[in-house]
């Protein structure tokens, strides 16, 4: 439902493609994405605010109510854009970081987001691909040329004969190395590219290459006996 005042120039609305929100004032127009996580359901990547800030913006029914008549109180949302909400146990929902938010709130943040150009933008399907690959090759790279390098070897206990395995310390350092750069690739451009199938694809493929080059070794040369 959408509160404006009757001569209102500002419209928000969403394009028929799904693609993006959009708010619309007079001849400027401002977008944020969404996107599609499962069938009919998108998400819109806002950046959060500080709760301060909300609560500080934030009026009671009763405290607008009381002073409806003092003109001067109404000053203050002259040009802006209002949302009007319910604080209720219903309207309460589970946001990043562990926070809770009223939906009125929530619409307020992505607003502004809006007004400010300031949202998080998902990693492209391309560059996505990109990083898999990259991190694919890097894996069997370790393995095929430095998997003496800080590798530590495990026993598994009651095994017998003993069964060992592996712990690439490279790829560790390649999975913090990829944790720290997504932190602030977010945290400076807000882009979020942090993916669990980027962490497990070096480990991967760094196992998939040993079993490849376990199975080289030990097949026989044709026309000798093995």
């Amino acid at each position: 439902m959408q509160f404006l005042a009757p001569n209102s120039s500002t419209r928000p609305l969403i394009d028929e493609a799904k693609e993006r929100i959009q708010i619309s004032n007079g001849p400027e127009t401002k977008s944020i994405p969404i996107y599609e996580t499962q069938p009919h359901v998108y998400d819109l990547p806002y950046g959060m605010v500080d709760y301060s800030q909300i609560k500080d913006a934030s009026h009671s029914y009763a405290d607008v109510f009381h002073r409806f008549k003092d003109p001067g109180y109404f000053d203050q949302f002259k040009d802006t854009i209002v949302i009007v909400g319910f604080k209720t146990p219903e309207e309460l929902f589970s946001v990043a970081h562990g926070q809770r938010r009223y939906g009125a709130e929530i619409h307020a943040n992505v607003i502004s987001d809006i007004l400010s150009d300031v949202y998080v933008r998902w990693l492209p399907s391309s560059y996505d691909l990109l990083i898999v690959a990259v991190m694919a090759g890097l894996g069997a790279l370790v393995q095929a040329r430095f998997s003496h390098l800080l590798t530590t070897r495990i026993t598994i206990p009651f095994t017998q004969p003993p069964k060992k395995f592996s712990i690439p310390g490279l790829l560790l350092l390649l999975d913090g190395v990829y944790l720290m750069t997504a932190f602030l690739i977010y945290k400076f451009e807000l882009v979020y590219i942090l993916r669990t199938h980027h962490l497990f694809t070096p480990f991967v493929a760094y196992w998939l290459t040993g079993k490849m080059r376990r199975r080289s070794v030990l097949k026989p040369i044709q026309g000798l006996p093995s």
